[in-house]
C-alpha cells in the first residue's frame, strides 16, 4: 500500500478488509523488494519470459510468470462483488482495533 492509495478512505478500508477474504496487501517495502527482484532477473536471466528470444505459447504469460497476486487470483470470489463489504469489514475491524498513538494515563 502506497501513500497515495491509502489516503483514499475507500481504499485503505477496502485493502483493510482483503484479508478476510483470503488476499493479501503488501507492505511497500515488501512490493518495492519484489518488484526490483523481478526486475534484475528480467534484465539478467535467459529464460525469463521478458526475453524476445523465449517463446511464449500465449501472450498473457508475460503477466503471469512474474505475477505475485496476493491470493487474489485463487479467490474463489469475485474481487468486485466483494469490494463493498470488504471496505466494510475493514472499516468494522481498525475501528476495533487499539490506537498505537494514544498512550494510556
Amino acid at each position: 500500500m502506497t501513500k497515495s492509495v491509502t489516503s483514499n478512505r475507500a481504499f485503505a478500508a477496502a485493502y483493510a478488509g482483503a484479508r478476510h477474504y483470503g488476499v493479501e496487501i503488501f507492505a511497500p517495502e515488501t512490493t518495492n523488494a519484489l518488484m526490483g527482484t523481478l526486475l534484475v532477473y528480467d534484465l539478467c536471466s535467459n529464460s525469463s519470459v521478458a526475453n524476445p528470444e523465449v517463446p511464449l505459447s500465449n501472450p498473457l504469460e508475460l503477466f503471469m510468470s512474474g505475477a505475485n497476486h496476493g491470493g487474489l487470483w485463487r479467490s474463489p470470489l469475485k474481487i468486485r462483488s466483494v469490494l463493498e463489504i470488504a471496505a466494510l469489514r475493514g472499516v468494522v475491524s481498525e475501528s476495533l482495533r487499539p490506537r498505537r498513538d494514544i498512550v494510556p494515563p
